[in-house]
C-alpha cells in the first residue's frame, strides 16, 4: 500500500503512515528500509499488519527542470525570447533567437508531452525577425549614406 508520514519521532524512533485508504499506522524504525531516517510528508510504499506498518520503503520522488511548467521542458522558447530582446539593442543576437524560436516550434511539434512554451517561443520568433529586418535596413541605409558622403568628398 502507498501512504504519507504524517509524524516520526527520532528519539523514540516511531511515526504514523497515513494509507491511501484513508488509515492510518503506526511503525517503528526496525520496519524502516530507507537508507535515510523518514520525514514527515515523505510518501512511502509498506505492508500492513493489523494497524502497523511494516516493510516500509521510502518511494522516488521525481525531479523536474528547473525551467518547466507542468513539467515541460521550456528552454528553448525562454532563450529565444530572451536573445531577441536582446537583439533589439544588439543585432546578432535576434539571430539567435530566431534559431531557437524554430528548434523549440520543431520539439513542440515532435514531442509535445514532454516540451512547452509555445508562446515565448512565438514571441522571440517574432521580435527576432523583426530586429533582424530593422537591422537590415539601418544597415543598407547606413551604408547608402556612408556611400553617398564618401563620392561627395572625390
Amino acid at each position: 500500500m502507498k501512504g504519507k508520514i504524517l509524524d516520526y519521532n527520532i528519539q523514540d524512533s516511531k511515526g504514523i503512515i497515513s494509507g491511501d485508504d484513508g488509515q492510518r499506522y503506526n511503525f517503528v524504525n526496525k520496519d524502516w528500509k530507507g537508507s535515510e531516517l523518514p520525514k514527515v510528508n515523505q510518501v512511502v510504499d509498506f505492508e500492513i499488519d493489523e494497524q502497523n506498518a511494516k516493510s516500509i520503503y521510502p518511494q522516488a520522488v521525481q525531479q523536474t527542470n528547473s525551467n518547466s511548467v507542468d513539467g515541460k521542458n521550456m528552454t528553448f522558447p525562454l532563450i529565444s525570447l530572451i536573445s531577441s530582446l536582446v537583439g533589439i539593442f544588439f543585432g546578432l543576437f535576434a539571430i539567435i533567437g530566431i534559431i531557437f524560436g524554430h528548434l523549440a516550434k520543431s520539439n513542440i511539434r515532435k514531442n509535445p508531452e514532454n516540451f512547452g512554451g509555445s508562446g515565448f517561443a512565438t514571441a522571440g520568433l517574432i521580435i527576432g525577425y523583426i530586429c533582424v529586418a530593422i537591422w537590415f535596413v539601418t544597415i543598407i541605409f547606413l551604408g547608402g549614406t556612408l556611400a553617398t558622403i564618401l563620392s561627395s568628398i572625390q
